[in-house]
């Protein structure tokens, strides 16, 4: 007969008989009062910051509820910058319209759009100054041409109409004009004006009176003082302009008062005499090299 002895250790016991296998682990009870006290201060901790942070948004909520409450918040004093009185009177009066209230609750955003409907406000800037003030900074579209139509209108340089007028006296900026009254391609006729007076120097905007958009991508130039008709395609403006400049008082003391000159072709150029006495009044052409010394 066989026996097998038990061993014994400090957390439990361990018998090998084949019949009876048992494992037991016991842990101290210093460390089991360890845990229970981790888990204790846990829990009060977490309770002792949710009762802070409810604590907080309660202070926070109600001081935000007295702010919006506040009378000297309410919007007070509005300042105004732009360069044209009527754009100034025209925002304040679009405002008065609004009810502002509190400086702190004032969507700005819709403000803006509001003020952005007048043609003539470009850009709008609106910063709050506390307690009670508004300073509103303006800027205003330039008007580069007048486009006439049913009526004459004030454009921009992006062809937006700005203003309606009974009469041209009151501007000396350039006159767009169609054959057709712009019934057709219009958005296209105004960018080609656009383009235009875009591209050249301020000297030779200065000269023209009227551009004449009647003919697509074939624009033609009305000068102030002579009346004379420039044709000067579609594209090179600049350019041309310059080459006439080089060439007016040649051709004036040769061929006199013109109709109209050509400017299209960068070999020759082709023009009409109002009085031609010498022949028949008929289109010439004068080829660059005939006047490179002029």
């Amino acid at each position: 007969m066989i026996s097998h002895a038990h061993s014994h250790s400090r957390y439990g016991s361990y018998d090998p008989s084949p019949e009876v296998m048992s494992f037991q682990r016991k842990g101290p009870k210093s460390l089991r009062k360890k845990i229970r006290r981790r888990s204790k201060i846990t829990c009060r901790k977490i309770l002792f910051f949710f009762v802070l942070t409810a604590a907080l948004f309660f202070i926070v909520q109600q001081t935000c509820f007295l702010l919006y409450q506040w009378k000297t918040l309410n919007v007070k004093e509005i300042k105004i910058t732009c360069l044209r009185s009527t754009t100034r009177e025209t925002a304040e009066r679009l405002i008065r319209g609004q009810v502002l209230g509190n400086i702190l609750l004032l969507d700005t955003g819709r403000l803006r759009d509001i003020l952005a409907e007048y043609a003539w406000i470009r850009t709008v800037q609106i910063r709050k100054i506390l307690p009670n003030t508004l300073e509103i900074n303006i800027e205003e579209r330039t008007p580069v041409a007048l486009l006439k139509e049913d009526a004459f209108h004030l454009i921009d340089k992006e062809g937006i109409v700005l203003e309606s007028l009974g009469t041209r006296n009151k501007t000396h900026l350039p006159l767009l004009v169609d054959g057709g009254n712009f019934e057709k391609n219009r958005k296209e006729k105004i960018g080609q004006a656009i383009n235009l007076l875009r591209s050249l120097k301020t000297e030779d905007r200065d000269l023209i009176d009227v551009i004449d958009l009647s003919e697509p991508f074939n624009i033609k130039a009305i000068l102030k003082e002579q009346r004379l008709k420039l044709i000067l395609g579609k594209h090179k403006f600049s350019e041309r302009l310059d080459r006439y400049r080089s060439l007016a008082a040649g051709l004036k003391q040769k061929f006199g008062k013109l109709e109209y000159i050509d400017l299209r072709f960068d070999d020759r150029i082709y023009l009409k005499p109002l009085v031609f006495p010498s022949q028949p009044t008929e289109n010439l052409s004068v080829r660059r090299s005939d006047h490179a010394e002029e």
